[in-house]
């Protein structure tokens, strides 16, 4: 029961996140496959290598710095975790998504 109580709040961290991640990444590959569609492969490649590192480097300075210095429960840092690994699936589809 206890854990229901923390599962806003990693949907609040996994929405945050995953927001910033794209950072309008997803716009700016649909507009140029539409420019130019021959380079779909590697616009593609590009954009899929930046979404996962971006999102990794978020996922990494976030709970490195702020959700295990910060955050006295390790329950709730532990749920938040999960829920924003989550994020990287996530990328991946988005850029399917963009190019397709």
């Amino acid at each position: 029961m206890k854990i229901l109580v923390y599962i806003p709040v990693a949907l609040s961290y996994f929405s945050l996140i995953g927001a910033i991640s794209d950072f309008g990444i997803s716009r700016y590959l649909i507009r140029e496959i539409a420019r130019n569609n021959e380079t779909r492969g590697g616009l593609f490649k590009t954009i899929l290598l930046l979404r996962v590192f971006s999102s990794l480097v978020l996922f990494l300075l976030f709970f490195a710095l702020f959700e295990f210095l910060y955050d006295p429960l390790s329950l709730r840092a532990n749920i938040s975790i999960i829920a924003v690994l989550a994020v990287l699936p996530q990328a991946v589809a988005l850029t399917i998504d963009s190019l397709l």
